[in-house]
């Protein structure tokens, strides 16, 4: 209980914008060269590659551009599906998310 004259915490109904754009993206040096890497679709230097990093590190984001970019699946790697995969087989490209995951757990 807040105590008489204290100040009390007013919510403020602000607007939300989802950014996962490659213009909202925060380049730096930790993820500089992911972005390279994403950048170069679709002339990688190998067929997969791997992005990984901590919690809250940007690899949804970085996943959400390439997509854009080309065109391609993005699956949680507990939705992975014989469906999915015939998907691939037309789209030739797919980003598999949550590989570390428990393949039991629900994704929020």
């Amino acid at each position: 209980m807040a105590a008489a004259g204290s100040p009390k915490q007013i919510p403020l109904a602000l607007p939300h914008r989802e950014a996962v754009g490659a213009e909202d993206f925060f380049v730096a040096a930790s993820n500089a060269a992911a972005v390279a890497l994403v950048d170069q679709w679709p002339k990688w230097p190998a067929p997969a590659v791997l992005i990984s990093g901590p919690p809250g590190s940007g690899k949804s984001h970085l996943v959400a551009v390439w997509q854009s970019r080309s065109g391609g699946l993005r699956v949680p790697a507990n939705a992975l599906s014989d469906a999915a995969i015939e998907a691939f087989r037309t789209t030739r490209a797919i980003a598999v998310e949550d590989v570390d995951r428990d393949p039991n757990e629900q994704l929020v």
